[in-house]
């Protein structure tokens, strides 16, 4: 009787410990996790530079010839020219410099080929008057009533006068070729616009001496000494240098971001739109490392206008050297590197475990990476809490996005 109440015990004590240790699994919670959705969308890749933005057109101005101040032109506003005014079609120059001597010499010239006229004038009516007397001699020698000498002495009139009228021509030619010399002398009096733009720099007031350009110079030199620097402010010209490893996926032609900040275009890139950047495109590429800087020259050119760019400025450009419209997108918060291999833990169907995959390096953008294996749209990856699990832990979902 004794043995059969132990052995009754024991099994129970081994049933109610059995229970209790199932309970204990049951209630043990999963690792809390969050996850977002796999889905199809653009991937873009960019790579980071910085440059100096200028103006794509810019001109140092100059006098053809030197010479003191007289006139600055006058704006829009009626005042005279100064940076950040425009120059346009219908301000007739710049500036001007003392004229009276390139006047003075344009009066004579002019005045030259007057008188040269003139004398063509009285030539021709003198050889119209020669022409008329051979004729005359020419018909009297024909009946008879004429000598041999006045014959020859009218032939020889008209032979004179045909010369003096050719001398006067001649003449005439050279005046007129004086006065476009003399035009030529009196428009390098005036410093104009070779095309429609911004004055950037005035460097010359009424009353300064100016002189001729000083030949080739460094930008810096050029911009002190020009008396005007124009630029066209509706495109603007980066200049970046590339260093060679990055250079090999830049083409002309690719899609460039060009701001004042890298957090302004960050901003563009996720929300297609920043008061602070702009649409651009890449020029051209040198197709050689440059050795001064041991780096690969790419320009590149604004589209659009620009009014938050001023000639000079420091800039961002980001340059898309890789795109996928349609690609699958998996965020790099649900990526592991382990022994630089990358991994993501995928939520199985029913919620209540994941699944470890390794994810083959793929186009990388800025908050995902092209998966161009292991994963499948519509799976499940876990963005929160994977750094503590492993392949089949048991996990319980707190959060999902997409």
């Amino acid at each position: 009787m004794i043995k059969r109440t132990s052995l009754l015990n024991a099994f129970v004590v081994t049933v109610v410990s059995g229970l209790a240790t199932l309970t204990h699994a049951q209630d043990t919670p999963g690792i809390s996790v969050a996850v977002e959705t796999i889905e199809t969308g653009p991937v873009t890749q960019w790579i980071f530079l910085e440059g100096i933005a200028e103006a794509a057109r810019k001109e140092y101005l100059y006098f053809e010839r030197p010479g003191r101040i007289i006139e600055i032109a006058n704006g829009d506003d009626g005042e005279a020219l100064r940076a950040g005014a425009r120059a346009s079609g219908d301000i007739p120059f710049l500036a001007r410099i003392d004229d009276r001597e390139t006047l003075n010499q344009l009066e004579e010239a002019r005045a030259a080929v007057a008188a040269a006229r003139e004398r063509v004038r009285a030539a021709e009516a003198v050889l119209e008057q020669a022409r008329l007397a051979l004729a005359r001699q020419e018909r009297l020698s024909e009946r008879g009533t004429s000598t041999r000498a006045a014959l020859e002495e009218a032939q020889a009139a008209f032979t004179s006068a045909e010369a003096q009228l050719s001398e006067a021509r001649a003449a005439v030619l050279a005046s007129e070729a004086q006065v476009r010399s003399a035009e030529l002398a009196q428009s390098y009096t005036l410093l104009r616009a070779p095309f429609d733009g911004v004055v950037s720099l005035m460097n010359v007031r009424v009353g300064d001496f100016v002189g001729q350009s000083p030949g080739e110079t460094s930008p810096r030199e050029r911009e002190a000494s020009a008396a005007v620097v124009l630029i066209d402010d509706t495109s603007f010209e980066v200049t970046l240098f590339v260093p060679p490893y990055q250079a090999i996926g830049v083409q002309e032609g690719q899609r460039v971001l060009v701001g004042l900040s890298g957090a302004a275009i960050s901003n563009y890139a996720k929300t297609g739109s920043d008061p602070l950047v702009v649409e651009a495109d890449v020029w051209s590429v040198s197709p050689s490392v440059s050795l001064q800087n041991r780096a690969v020259e790419v320009k590149v050119r604004t589209n659009t206008e620009t009014p938050f760019l001023s000639d000079g400025d420091f800039v961002s450009a980001w340059i898309a050297v890789n795109e996928r419209e349609n690609a699958l997108r998996v965020p790099y918060t649900a990526l592991i590197d382990q022994d630089r291999k990358l991994f993501t833990f995928v939520l199985s169907e029913d919620g209540t475990s994941v699944e470890m995959r390794e994810i083959p390096r793929g186009l990388e953008g800025l908050t995902f990476m092209e998966a161009t294996e292991g994963l499948v749209a519509g799976d499940r990856v876990v963005t929160r809490g994977q750094h503590l699990l492993a392949n089949g832990s048991p996990v319980r979902l707190v959060s999902e996005g997409n």
